[in-house]
């Protein structure tokens, strides 16, 4: 077994050799002059000790799109291009690869490309290389800005153009991986893996992501129903109504509050007062 190695020796820099290197350097004169050096055990909240490389970058967009037009020209431009990558033949190989969000440029070209056909199989009119070639440049050197914007306007204009065929186009496993991962990029909606793999064609994928997504609590689902809210004596609150709700509303909470404290009684729970000293005799606690 080797022998284990000493520590080696440190030495301090001394005054003279930190003014060499630093001119505008000036000793401490007093302890409060002194840098205070954190421990090693908060060097993880340390902000310095953080650069750009450290940040969470989302692939996704931030905020999920919830209008339905603006949903499917995304949904449409990201056809078009899955489309092309495949009748150019580079689809497998940028499949793994992060796509450009693009200029506003790109999608106008994108969405120029008209799908045509029939009972399910489609092909593409236009400018097909255009698109490829703004998929397939450097995405690192592409702007980190997302996808371009565009209003609710816009978007109903123009898909009210479309023909509802191209929402027949078949797809297959390859090309439902592809067309989730830029509606993800584009728009922050995720297809679950369960739903995506029952879908047949695009408008399987729309049909999932244009359903009705769940409410998050109970009373957002019944203040979403007119059949609730119109009940006569009939509200519906953010969270459940105790008791000193009730009497805070008729007005009869701060009597209420007023006498417990004259009997130095806790407002709101038990503070320091044993519990019912009952339920133990009963339960065979005491």
């Amino acid at each position: 077994m080797a022998p284990a190695s000493s520590p080696k020796r440190t030495e301090a820099t001394t005054e003279k050799e930190m003014a060499a290197n630093d001119p505008t350097y000036t000793p401490a004169l007093t302890i409060e002059e002194l840098e205070e050096i954190p421990p090693f055990s908060k060097w993880w909240d340390q902000p310095e000790h953080w650069g750009k490389e450290s940040e969470f970058r989302s692939f996704g967009k931030a905020e999920k799109e919830v209008e339905r037009a603006i949903i499917e020209v995304q949904v449409r431009r990201a056809v078009v291009e899955v489309l092309s990558l495949q009748q150019e033949n580079k689809l497998a190989e940028q499949l793994v690869k992060k796509w450009p969000a693009g200029s506003r440029e790109a999608l106008e070209q994108t969405l120029a490309v008209e799908i045509v056909g029939a009972d399910g199989q489609f092909s593409l009119q236009g400018d097909v290389s255009s698109v490829v070639s703004h998929l397939t440049q450097d995405a690192a050197g592409s702007s980190e800005e997302g996808s371009p914007s565009i209003t609710l306007e816009e978007a109903a204009e123009i898909t009210n153009k479309w023909d509802a065929k191209w929402k027949e186009i078949k797809v297959n496993d390859e090309i439902k991986f592809a067309i989730r991962k830029r509606i993800y990029q584009l728009t922050g909606n995720l297809i679950p893996d369960s739903k995506l793999g029952a879908a047949r064609n695009v408008r399987d994928v729309l049909t999932t992501l244009f359903q009705q997504r769940k409410p998050s609590s109970l009373a957002d689902e019944l203040l979403a129903k007119p059949e609730v809210t119109k009940l006569p004596n009939v509200r519906v609150h953010s969270r459940k109504v105790g008791p000193i709700d009730k009497e805070i509303e008729i007005g009869r909470w701060k009597v209420i509050e007023e006498e417990l404290k004259k009997r130095d009684l806790p407002v709101t729970g038990t503070d320091n007062l044993s519990g019912n000293k009952e339920r133990e005799w009963m339960t065979g606690k005491a």
